[in-house]
């Protein structure tokens, strides 16, 4: 096949056509609210049919146009993200972890979309320590968008799921390393709280029912 176009021009336009009148009514619109942070895990009511329709979109959409999605604005993401993971999409894993490295705050969509198409669990251990190195020079509100605890709770699930032990001794230190430091940070302000801060119980539960929601409506 031959364009009159060069290729960079074409996905530009296919890219504004996506998010543009026709696209996003059908494709994002109905769903990224429900998707965004799984907060369908409040309506659980919804998910049988959520996850329905995402399946059948899941058809209608080819793995250029997922990519796409997901590399443009959030909205789109969040949903390219879960169709992906519904769809077991995984010739896109790459594509999911390389978002999550470069792209790590508020990126519990990628994370989901990961744990769905069974990643190794280094992955997350690599995203997280990662992200540890990078916070030592960030403030505590730009630590707050980076999605640890659901990277978390997502490395423990695999874990369970694969039978495997979790117990890496340098991710580990790593880890309680980062706890320390950022105790430290947090000591002028006496009711800070860093469990509280990273959500850690919160997504740990709110990831455990998202995932069991999948797992009843597949």
């Amino acid at each position: 096949m031959r364009f009159s176009r060069p290729l960079s021009i074409l996905v530009y336009t296919f890219t504004i056509a996506m998010i543009d009148y026709t696209f996003h009514p059908k494709y994002v619109e109905p769903y990224y609210l429900l998707l965004m942070n799984a907060n369908f895990i409040r309506e659980p009511e919804k998910a049988p049919d959520l996850f329905r329709n995402l399946k059948l979109l899941s058809r209608e959409l080819d793995n250029a146009q997922l990519s796409i999605m997901l590399k443009s604005s959030w909205r789109p993401a969040k949903v390219a993200a879960w169709i992906i993971g519904l769809s077991g999409r995984t010739e896109l894993e790459e594509d999911l972890i390389q978002l999550m490295k470069y792209n790590a705050s508020y990126c519990e969509h990628l994370i989901f979309a990961l744990t769905l198409l069974d990643v190794e669990v280094k992955v997350l251990e690599e995203y997280i320590t990662d992200q540890v190195k990078k916070a030592e020079r960030l403030s505590i509100t730009a630590i707050e968008s980076i999605s640890f605890g659901i990277a978390l709770a997502a490395r423990d699930w695999l874990c369970d799921k694969k039978g495997v032990t979790s117990a890496n001794e340098t991710f580990n230190k790593t880890w309680a390393d980062f706890i320390t430091m950022l105790e430290g940070k947090a000591s002028r302000f006496p009711k800070f709280n860093v469990n509280d801060m990273l959500r850690l119980q919160a997504d740990r539960k709110n990831f455990y029912k998202a995932l069991t929601l999948v797992e009843q409506h597949q």
